[in-house]
């Protein structure tokens, strides 16, 4: 990442992950830690970055497949994190709300709106879909 200069100088260069390589590293924390996650700033971030930008999906796409196969992850949507059975505890909602309160949350979100979102989002991902989806539409939350 450049930053632009004022001076007649060379712009400064900051290392910085991409938002697709944020977001696998996040989803494959989620789906390594399963039922016992208790990374809720991965689910928030994953949720904000999904309403704030547009995706390319073969970008997302080989990100996510580089990040789990690097840490030998499989990519599945068969995590406990996925299942109703997460998002009806009451540990996970009540420490998702104490999240959102500690962290003064910008966008605040109930736990089940943030995880429709993020499974709609990540399905494709983690479905290794061959449906013909290009785009993530972020004012719609769909792929097209």
């Amino acid at each position: 990442m450049e930053f632009p200069v004022i001076l007649d100088m060379d712009a400064p260069k900051v290392n910085a992950y991409s938002l697709e390589s944020s977001i696998a590293e996040k989803l494959e924390a989620i789906v390594k830690n399963g039922f016992l996650n208790s990374r809720y700033k991965d689910f928030y971030d994953i949720y904000v970055l999904s309403e704030k930008y547009p995706f390319n999906y073969e970008e997302l796409n080989n990100a996510v497949a580089e990040t789990f196969a690097n840490r030998k992850t499989p990519i599945t949507m068969d995590t406990p994190v996925f299942s109703n059975e997460f998002l009806s505890a009451s540990m996970h909602q009540t420490r998702w709300n104490s999240f959102l309160k500690k962290k003064k949350a910008l966008i605040p979100v109930s736990m089940n709106d943030a995880m429709s979102r993020i499974k709609t989002f990540v399905t494709p991902l983690l479905t290794q879909t061959n449906a013909p989806v290009t785009e993530w539409d972020l004012d719609e939350g769909c792929w097209k």
